[in-house]
Parts: structure tokens; C-alpha cells; sequence
């Protein structure tokens, strides 16, 4: 019997501990974070609390018989520098509190957890919620005006978890300015996002620029509601890939040949498509050739003048100009892949590709064979850039116009830039 009350002791000595680590209560107000900023609002009211929720997700939930309106006065009575205003929708009332910073805007809010099931229960809290992202892009906390939502998903529960492209329920009643503009406007002062008008609603980007990542709130209104959705908006940077497509058309009269080029070619061109500088804007120009890297479409045009590659790119409506250098790498890689109009009775390829772009040293022949008694085509001046596509014993073979020539290894050296 003694050993029985013993155990029975030490599992309510036990379950007191286990309590005692996860509620407790408070004679010193009941706190809140700010988003971001962690800032303290403190409601001056004894209750009960779970410290974890704190930990978790800057708030409490908590049981009181004050009256909503009476807890949202003791908050400005004792913080000059905080305001509060009331907000009213299909939920129920929400009070917004702000106070300015050096950078935006603090937000905390107080309103009344499950109205038509709960009494007495209610939430403090920062101003955020966990969006899931796209796959593989994890997890954004985000700031949410709670006052303006009236999804009770998202409004009873501080551990509620937005989904990308699903409608939430919003709005507020009385309002001077529309849904959208309340979300626009409430972003905008916080400070913590770069905020565009976009549509019917705004797109929202991280102050962070290394990020990428772009979210766009649209709205909508339906079923005697007002709803928001997000959506990622992101342009993710394209990344250099292994196989791409090619369309080349030659001109009006000549049907479209599309080649699929792949392996170190294919991983070449896209690199240097991606990696120009894309910052002047569209013009006229006849593009040649359409690369597809996915969902990225690139243009080319090449120009042969003076014995010398040039040319321009497009990308998503901007264009960069091609050097020397890039020019003539591009038209080499486009020449070896049967993407260039080379003379009938041009020689063949060389078993040995090799896409580079060299220089002359001095003044050098450039030959129709690779041989010294080989036709001479031109002799170009030294520091002359030449497209180079294999190389065969001592001579490289280059892309000259609209044939294949060559040029002695002795006298061409690689450019870099």
C-alpha cells in the first residue's frame, strides 16, 4: 500500500513539472512579438498561458472575462506611443495595434478565438503566418494582416499554414478603400517588402535582393465575399543545360531547320546566352535563330564584316551586343551543329572539334587545306579573331564566312576576353 501511494506521489509530482514547463500563470501582463522586429506589446491581464506558444509563434492563446474592447484600452493606456483601431468582418472584431519604428511599422492584434463555438478565448499576437512554398523552396514566415482575414483557419490558429493558389476569405465592413487596397497599404507601411501594384492586387518581394522570390496577392470577389489568393511569381534564373533547341530559320523563302543540340555544346551555348549582359532595350533586328532553354526563349543574329564575327542576343525583351570574343564561340558552336549556311563543296569537319575563339599573332594566311600549298583565302592582320572548330595536326580549322578554312597552329593564340 505504501508503495502504491509512493508511486501515485511521484506521477503527480511528475505530471506537476510537466505542467509547470508548459503553462504557468502571469501577474505581469500578458506579452506579444512583433514580426521581424520581436518588439513587446504586453496586454496588462492575468491568465493562464502556454509559454510554448510564445516560443513558437510570438502570441498567446488565453481565457479572460474582460471584454474585448476594455483588454484593447488597458494596451494604449499604458503604451503612449502605440494605436489601436477596430476592425469588423464576417469573423468578428479585431483590434489592430502599430507603432511606428525607424524602418516601418510594428503590428501586433487582439480578437476573439472561434466566436461562435469558444467563450472567453482569445488570441495576442504578432502579425504572421507560415506560407508553404513552392516544392522544394521550403517554408516563408510571412507578414499577415489578421485584421482584414476572416478565414477562421487562419485566424484561431497561430500555427495555420497558407497554401499557394488557394482562395482565403478577407475583408472588413465599412471600409473607405477596397480589400486590395487595404493589403497593399498595410504591406507598404510595415517596411519589410517591396510592394508593386500588379492587376487587381500587388506583387510582394523580400527587401533581402538576393532573393528572388516574388508573390503575388490577387483578389476577387464571389459567394457574397471578398478572397485573396497568393501565387508565386517568381522568374527564376535560368541555368546552363545539357540539351536545347534551335530553330534557324535562314529567310522567308527557306523553311525552318530546329536541331536539338546537346551534351558540352548544348551546356556552352546556354552559358554564354544566359551570362550576357541583357540591358539595352528591343529593337527591330531580325533574329535568325531562337534557342528554348526550358521556359527561356534567347534570339541570335550574327553578322560577318571584315573578316570578323559580331552579333546580338535578345532575352525577355532586352538585348546585349556580342564581342568579338562571344560572337565568333557562337558561331562556331552554331556551324558545328549544321546550324550555318556553309558553301556547297566546303570541307568536312575535323575529327577533332574544338569551339574556341584565338587571335592571330602576326599577319597570317588563312587556307582552304590544311597545308602550306593550300589556297590561300585572305591573310589577316595580327590580333585578328577567328572562329576555331577543330584542329587537325598542326592547323586549326576555323569558320570562315560561309566555309571552313584553316590557319596554322604557330600563329594563333587564345583570347580571353
Amino acid at each position: 500500500m505504501k508503495k502504491r501511494i509512493a508511486l501515485l506521489a511521484a506521477l503527480c509530482l511528475l505530471v506537476s513539472l510537466l505542467a509547470g514547463c508548459s503553462a504557468g500563470g502571469t501577474d505581469n501582463g500578458i506579452p506579444a512579438a512583433a514580426f521581424s522586429s520581436g518588439n513587446v506589446l504586453t496586454l496588462p491581464v492575468k491568465a493562464t498561458l502556454n509559454e510554448g506558444d510564445y516560443v513558437s509563434y510570438g502570441g498567446h492563446q488565453f481565457t479572460s472575462t474582460k471584454a474585448l474592447s476594455k483588454m484593447a484600452d488597458l494596451i494604449t493606456k499604458n503604451n503612449d506611443t502605440v494605436t489601436a483601431a477596430s476592425y469588423t468582418n464576417a469573423h468578428g472584431d479585431c483590434w489592430l495595434f502599430s507603432k511606428q519604428t525607424t524602418t516601418g511599422t510594428d503590428y501586433w492584434c487582439l480578437y476573439q478565438s472561434d466566436p461562435g463555438g469558444a467563450k472567453n478565448q482569445y488570441i495576442f499576437s504578432g502579425m504572421h503566418r507560415i506560407l508553404t512554398l513552392s516544392a522544394g523552396e521550403g517554408d516563408l514566415d510571412l507578414l499577415m494582416p489578421l485584421h482584414l482575414i476572416s478565414d477562421s483557419y487562419i485566424r484561431d490558429n497561430m500555427g495555420s499554414r497558407l497554401t499557394l493558389d488557394k482562395e482565403y476569405s478577407c475583408g472588413v465592413q465599412e471600409a473607405d478603400s477596397t480589400v486590395a487596397e487595404l493589403f497593399r497599404a498595410f504591406y507598404q507601411s510595415a517596411g519589410l517588402y517591396r510592394i508593386t501594384a500588379s492587376g487587381d492586387g500587388f506583387t510582394l518581394a523580400l527587401n533581402d535582393v538576393s532573393s528572388q522570390l516574388l508573390l503575388q496577392f490577387s483578389f476577387s470577389e464571389h459567394d457574397d465575399s471578398s478572397w485573396f489568393t497568393i501565387t508565386d511569381v517568381t522568374v527564376h534564373e535560368p541555368e546552363p543545360v545539357d540539351e536545347l533547341s534551335v530553330v534557324w530559320t535562314q529567310d522567308a523563302e527557306t523553311a525552318p531547320v530546329e536541331k536539338t543540340i546537346s551534351g558540352g555544346d548544348a551546356t556552352q551555348l546556354s552559358a554564354l546566352l544566359i551570362a550576357f549582359d541583357y540591358t539595352a532595350g528591343a529593337t527591330d533586328v531580325v533574329y535568325p535563330y531562337r534557342v528554348d532553354l526550358g521556359e527561356n526563349q534567347y534570339s541570335i543574329r550574327l553578322v560577318w564584316k571584315d573578316n570578323t564575327w559580331s552579333g546580338t542576343a535578345e532575352y525577355s525583351g532586352k538585348t546585349s551586343a556580342l564581342n568579338t570574343r562571344t560572337a565568333s564561340i557562337v558561331a562556331a558552336l552554331l556551324g558545328v551543329n549544321g546550324l550555318m549556311p556553309l558553301q556547297e563543296g566546303s570541307d568536312e569537319l575535323t575529327d577533332a572539334p574544338l569551339i574556341d575563339c584565338m587571335a592571330t599573332t602576326n599577319d597570317v594566311n588563312v587556307r582552304a587545306t590544311p597545308s602550306t600549298s593550300g589556297k590561300i583565302l585572305v591573310t589577316l592582320p595580327s590580333s585578328s579573331p577567328v572562329a576555331v572548330v577543330g584542329k587537325t595536326d598542326n592547323w586549326y580549322q576555323i569558320l570562315f564566312n560561309d566555309q571552313l578554312a584553316y590557319m596554322s597552329a604557330d600563329y594563333l593564340r587564345a583570347v580571353n576576353e
